[in-house]
């Protein structure tokens, strides 16, 4: 004989006036019944209230029974409803939104490059998907979008502001659901910063002008960024003369030179200078005045110059890496967070790049580079350049 699974339901149900058991005869059919006595209840909680259906209530439940199938499972659809699109109070297309994230990133103190960057991505993700709302986007439209970027740097630098305007749209109540929570951010091939000899740099002090000379010092025996020597826009702040203090020997790089960051107690960093650098400085310093007086545009012309007549050519940043890595290899490894703090990095970035198999003795060897007796600049900047 074939065993029955027993559902116990409660007075009331079905018209019994007292409890009642059901023998059903498949796990179907009793789980069947526990939802009808679960909605039951449901609906026994709300007594008192008295619902009409009119025909267009009618057609909506014909419409879910439909699409649902099963109407049990209402609660379920309800309840995923509230955690989701019910804290949606200020929908918006991805165009409004991305367009309200760079508005409201041009009112904090963020390089131009970094608002450049901001408007350029935006830009990119308003042509992918503008017309759509932003609680619709789906993880796959980001994947899309990550793809087509031309190289994996762009697609890393991609997915940071796109996550940080979903993060503005979900602050503002314009999505509840991020749909870059399941993407890992693409990472890059790790490409190993390259560094001058000695004589290489050599060279080219000897080799520069007094205008690109402050840059080619300050850089290699500072560590200075390029950004923060070289004007790319009229308004940018760069290191000025005013900002080196030659009697307490000590460079000032202003919040408003620096590389902004996350860090709590602001960018600001001082970086005491090496006997090179003074040796260098010292015949052509000024009291103030940008250290570097022409804009990138200029500026990259004539460094073209001086590479093509030294048969020289470093990387933009080449020069920071370089002085890096010597510094490091005459302190040793002791040095990491001295360092990281003259380069206005962290620790971590700074083991990462800057630990190369030099030896103390060429570390010396970089930061003794002296000015040579029969030093002329072979190729002087136009009058008009400055």
């Amino acid at each position: 004989m074939r065993p029955y699974i027993v559902v116990r339901a409660p007075a009331g149900f079905r018209g019994f006036t007292k409890r009642h058991a059901f023998y059903c005869t498949t796990r179907t059919e009793a789980a069947e019944l526990r939802r009808e006595i679960k909605t039951w209840k449901s609906a026994r909680k709300q007594e008192g209230r008295t619902l009409s259906f009119g025909e267009t209530d009618k057609r909506w439940i014909a419409y879910l029974h439909a699409h649902v199938g099963n109407l049990n499972l209402l609660p379920e659809i309800v309840a995923h409803w509230e955690r989701t699109a019910k804290t949606i109070v200020n929908p918006m297309t991805v165009r409004a939104l991305a367009d309200a994230y760079v508005l409201y990133r041009a009112t904090k103190r963020l390089g131009r490059k970094t608002l450049a960057d901001d408007r350029y991505i935006a830009r990119k993700l308003i042509d992918a998907l503008g017309a759509k709302q932003a609680h619709e986007v789906l993880p796959g439209d980001i994947r899309k979008l990550l793809d087509a970027a031309p190289s994996e740097s762009t697609a890393r630098k991609i997915y940071k502001v796109v996550s940080l305007i979903f993060d503005y749209g979900k602050e503002n109540r314009a999505l509840a659901i991020h749909p870059m929570i399941d993407i890992d951010r693409p990472e890059v091939a790790y490409v190993t910063p390259t560094t001058l000899t000695p004589s290489q740099f050599g060279i080219l002090l000897n080799a520069a002008d007094d205008q690109l000379l402050p840059y080619l010092a300050i850089a290699g025996f500072a560590g200075l960024r390029r950004s923060e020597l070289v004007r790319q826009h009229a308004d940018d702040d760069v290191l000025d003369w005013s900002d080196i203090d030659f009697n307490k020997r000590l460079i000032t790089v202003r919040d408003t030179v620096a590389k902004a960051t996350q860090r709590k107690h602001g960018d600001r960093r001082f970086i005491p200078m090496e006997d090179a650098l003074v040796h260098w400085l010292g015949p052509i310093k000024r009291v103030h005045g940008s250290v570097v007086p022409v804009r990138e545009t200029v500026f990259s012309r004539q460094m073209r110059r001086l590479h093509a007549a030294t048969g020289i050519a470093p990387e933009p940043n080449a020069l920071r890496h370089s002085f890096a890595s010597y510094w490091l290899a005459r302190a040793e490894l002791e040095g990491v967070g001295a360092l990281a703090k003259r380069m206005g990095n962290s620790e971590s970035v700074a083991r990462r790049h800057y630990i190369e198999s030099l030896s103390p003795a060429e570390g010396q060897a970089w930061f003794a580079i002296r000015r040579a007796e029969t030093r002329t600049a072979v190729l002087p900047f136009p009058k008009s350049a400055a």
